[in-house]
Formats: C-alpha cells, sequence, structure tokens
C-alpha cells in the first residue's frame, strides 16, 4: 500500500497547520513537507508516526484512497462575509469531500441517509419568487412558518452539515457531489435564526445554481449576482409573498419582534422583505434600518436566545444504527478511516459517540508500517 499524498494535505488544513508550522512540528523542512504534499518524496515511519500522534488520527488514513465520483470541479458556494476574504475555501472544499465519503461508507445501510434529491421542474423563465412558490407547494409545506428548515432539506435529499467553524469567513456554504447537495452552517458566525437563513440561502444556490460552471462562480459580478439572487430566494421561501403581506399589518418595531418570533428569521431579513414587497416606502424603511443598526438588531438582537439551533439528524440516524451493531460499527470505522472526533463532527453526533457503543479509537501507529 502507499500513502495518498493528498490526505497529507487535507489533514494539515483541517488541523490549522501551515507547511511551516507543520514542518517545526515534526522536526523537518518545509520543503520536505511540500514534497510529501505533492507526492514527489515519502514520508519516513518516524514523520508517520509523529503525523498521527499529532493530528490525533489513525494510521489507515494516510493511505485512504479518493473516490472517483468526487467532483473536485463542482462550484463551491462560498460567499465570504466581508468582501475579498476568500481564506478557508480550500478547508469548505476538504469538509465536503470527507462528509460525501462518509456518505459513500454509510449508503445502503439505513432508511435515514437522504436519497436523490426531490425538486420539481420549474417551467423556463420561471422567476425567483414564484420558484419559492412552487417549491413550497411541491415539498406541501404551505404558506404558513417553517418549523425546521434542517429537516426539510434532509428529507428531500439534501446533506446538511452543522459545524463550528472558527477559521471559516462565513455562515453557510454548499456545493454538489454526484446529484447531492451538501450545506454547511457555520455555528461560529452567528445566531440558530441567522444560521437559518443562511441555511435558506444556500437551498437558493442549489435551486437556482446548482448546473453552473466554476467559472460563473469565480468571477466576481457573476458571483454578485448570484449571491443576490440567492439571499431573495431566502427571504421569499422563509417568507411567502400572500401570507406575509397578510402578517405586516404593523411596522413598528415591537411588532417586527412578534412576526420575526413566529417566522423564525431575523429582524434584517424582515424589514428587507418588506421593502421587496413595498410594506414600507423608502422614508419609513430608512428611519427603521437606522433604529436596527443603532440597536444592532439587524442579524442578531432581541429574542434570539430563545431560538436552538436546528440540528441534523439524517447522518446521525444512519450511524446509530451501523454501530448498534459492533461487529458492523467496526467494519464502518475500517472503512472510513477517519478520525472518530472528526466523524462526530462532521455528523453532528455528540463527543464520545462512538466510545459510548464500546468502539476503539484506532489510533495506533502499526499499521502504517505497510506503507513505508
Amino acid at each position: 500500500m502507499r500513502i495518498n499524498a493528498s490526505r497529507f494535505t487535507e489533514i494539515r488544513i483541517v488541523r490549522g497547520y501551515t507547511i511551516k508550522a507543520l514542518a517545526h512540528e515534526l522536526n523537518i523542512s518545509h520543503q520536505a513537507i511540500s514534497q510529501h504534499e505533492k507526492g514527489r518524496a515519502k514520508p519516513s515511519l518516524c514523520v508517520l508516526e509523529k503525523l498521527i500522534r499529532l493530528m490525533n488520527i489513525p494510521g489507515s488514513f494516510l493511505g485512504k484512497e479518493d473516490l472517483s465520483t468526487y467532483d473536485r470541479s463542482a462550484p463551491l458556494f462560498f460567499s465570504p462575509l466581508k468582501p475579498g476574504q476568500q481564506g478557508g475555501k480550500e478547508l469548505a472544499r476538504i469538509l465536503v469531500k470527507w462528509a460525501y465519503e462518509l456518505v459513500h461508507e454509510m449508503e445502503g445501510t439505513s432508511e435515514s441517509l437522504a436519497k436523490d434529491i426531490n425538486l420539481p421542474d420549474f417551467p423556463p423563465d420561471t422567476d425567483v419568487d414564484a420558484k419559492t412558490g412552487l417549491l413550497r407547494r411541491y415539498w406541501g409545506l404551505g404558506l404558513g412558518p417553517i418549523d425546521d428548515l434542517t429537516a426539510v432539506l434532509e428529507t428531500n435529499g439534501f446533506y446538511v452539515l452543522n459545524m463550528n467553524l472558527d477559521r471559516l469567513e462565513v455562515d453557510a456554504y454548499s456545493q454538489m457531489q454526484n446529484g447531492h447537495p451538501f450545506v454547511v452552517v457555520n455555528r461560529h458566525r452567528g445566531s440558530a435564526l441567522k444560521g437559518r437563513f443562511a441555511l435558506a440561502r444556500e437551498l437558493g444556490h442549489i435551486v437556482l445554481h446548482r448546473h453552473s460552471g466554476p467559472e460563473e462562480w469565480a468571477d466576481d459580478e457573476r458571483r454578485w449576482e448570484m449571491e443576490s439572487k440567492a439571499r431573495r430566494f431566502a427571504g421569499s421561501f422563509l417568507l411567502p409573498e400572500d401570507s406575509f403581506r397578510h402578517k405586516m399589518i404593523r411596522t413598528k418595531p415591537d411588532y417586527f419582534l412578534t412576526v420575526k418570533k413566529e417566522w423564525k428569521v431575523p429582524l434584517g431579513v424582515l424589514l428587507d422583505r418588506c421593502v421587496q414587497l413595498n410594506r414600507l416606502d423608502a422614508e419609513r424603511a430608512a428611519r427603521l434600518q437606522k433604529q436596527i443598526w443603532q440597536k444592532k438588531w439587524r442579524l442578531a438582537g432581541p429574542l434570539d436566545e430563545a431560538f436552538i439551533w436546528e440540528k441534523p439528524a439524517g447522518m446521525r440516524k444512519a450511524l446509530e444504527y451501523i454501530v448498534s451493531d459492533r461487529k458492523r460499527g467496526e467494519d464502518f470505522l475500517n472503512r472510513a478511516r477517519f478520525a472518530l472526533a472528526d466523524i462526530e463532527a462532521l455528523c453532528a453526533l455528540d463527543a464520545h459517540f462512538f466510545s459510548s457503543f464500546g468502539l476503539p479509537g484506532g489510533m495506533g501507529t502499526q499499521e502504517i508500517q505497510d506503507y513505508v
């Protein structure tokens, strides 16, 4: 067997090491790290032993082959919260890649895993607001508030990851892989309501832009246009025009809080939707915007603490079934080859989930002997 050079790079990035910092930890040159990551030089047994201890991974992870069905060219809908901040894109790609690999190993084991994406065929030239209405009807959601958006997406073929990613300057991002949409919501970037809106925005990207090419997303002007449409989609999907018009009978700040609580959206989103639907004139909207900004309420504020984060369940339920049989669980971990903590983070599991089923961590170094 051989070392897969890409795994060397992946674990370094996921664990937050620069090439220079990792070289220091392993007591080798940064040029040697570069050569290992390019597959031009084979690490020594001593280096590999240090690496798996430092990264807390099974040695077999380093020999894990890449799936041939993983599409490296698929657009990553990754839009930083501040213009110009593109840091973390490689980490974002790796996390989706790992999630896709885990799903591949779990497929066929549980009915809780997402099936094919379930989206309607939209008529040509359907605008964004009309598409949200069609999608709500297709999914049988009616026109009222959506209680658990994560559950709705998982039911319809989406994989949702809910992670705490302090190194990513995004509140959510998404990518299509082999016909399945993967959406990562970053809990580090705000409140549960903000995360919920970000999830709806990524739904918008998948519905509107999943057939776009990477060159479109790479173009700044085109990316801004796509992001604007996805945000419009999110507001329209969470606050459908017909019911929201009847709900917004008043436009005072205290009434906005009442609507926020019922519809589970940030105040800034409510205000934007009122402007879109001409429920506020320009002067009144400007005054309310100023009040919301002054109070720092636009994407966080009163009542936020009353809402808990939606928690994905699809991959968790699949794993609960897999590990309920010890042999089946061990077989899965031997195929997956990821550190248990990484699987727990990707699948929204409690810490020490696997140890509660009596499954070992598999952190030994003996298994890498055949690679050297």
